[in-house]
């Protein structure tokens, strides 16, 4: 689920977004947690007929963790995405798998993570300085 910001308030939750959310955080405040922009190139793949088969993106992604102490530092990454037009088609696992594994030869590897707010703010977590344990309870 995504939205775009909307260029004269960048740091106010889309409406769209805010709708679906309100349930789970009723009246708690919501501030953003990270800032993600990704350049996508996309290639069609055809079979023979000519008739689109499978997409193929390539993102560049740069993505900034707003922490407690202000914005992280840049981080930036490709991830490669490779889905079928139509997941129904017959055979369209095995053209799946078929073209994964050209992609695998071709040196790309699995993802070691989700979406890409979690990429961005699991790195910013690992970066972030350890923070004391809080005092016990009296």
């Amino acid at each position: 689920m995504h939205a775009p910001l909307d260029a004269d308030s960048q740091d106010q939750v889309p409406e769209q977004l805010l709708d679906i959310v309100l349930a789970i955080v009723r009246d708690r405040p919501l501030a953003p947690v990270a800032r993600i922009a990704t350049t996508r190139n996309v290639v069609m793949l055809h079979g023979a007929d000519g008739g689109a088969l499978a997409e193929f993106c390539d993102d560049e992604v740069s993505a900034w963790a707003i922490t407690d102490g202000g914005t992280a530092d840049e981080q930036q990454w490709h991830e490669w995405e490779l889905e079928l037009v139509d997941g129904s088609i017959d055979g369209g696992a095995d053209l799946l798998d078929r073209l994964g594994n050209r992609l695998l030869d071709a040196g790309a590897t699995p993802a070691g993570h989700g979406p890409k707010l979690a990429h961005a703010l699991a790195a910013a977590m690992a970066a972030a300085p350890d923070k004391p344990d809080p005092p016990p309870d009296p």
